[in-house]
């Protein structure tokens, strides 16, 4: 038991200079886009606020439906407290080569959450109800 706290934190080190070597870049996946994009490229978390509609016919499901693809998109903590200013956006889904063009991003930049648990979840979860990511943009 005393062998184990020490041997957690080397094959932590050792994954952390894997991944360092395979490229991928915790917290940051390149240059923004746009200027007004600048702010997004280290966060880790950001809220997203839409007009949605919503219905339940039963306590544990709800059925939700967007109403308009307008959104608010603005920095924040893990628990949802926005941290800078927002920007407007439109939403979409998004469909083959551009979802999956995304999952690599979010992987890349959130190398053990959507790199490894996210996948390993729904890839176990398939068979029950917990479906496959949606990605939009």
């Amino acid at each position: 038991m005393t062998l184990l706290a020490p041997l957690s934190l080397l094959t932590a080190a050792a994954l952390v200079v894997r991944l360092g070597q395979l490229g991928w870049v915790v917290g940051e996946v390149g240059p923004a886009a746009s200027p007004a994009l600048a702010h997004f490229v280290r966060q880790k978390t950001v809220l997203v606020t839409a007009s949605i509609s919503a219905a339940s016919s039963r306590p544990e499901r709800l059925d939700a439906s967007a109403t308009t693809p307008r959104v608010e998109v603005k920095p924040s903590t893990a628990r949802g407290r926005p941290t800078g200013p927002g920007l407007q956006a439109t939403a979409r889904r998004l469909e083959a080569a551009e979802s999956r063009r995304a999952a690599r991003l979010l992987a890349r930049k959130h190398p053990l959450l959507h790199g490894v648990l996210l996948p390993l979840t729904h890839r176990l979860g398939r068979a029950s109800r917990t479906g496959k990511t949606i990605h939009s943009s």
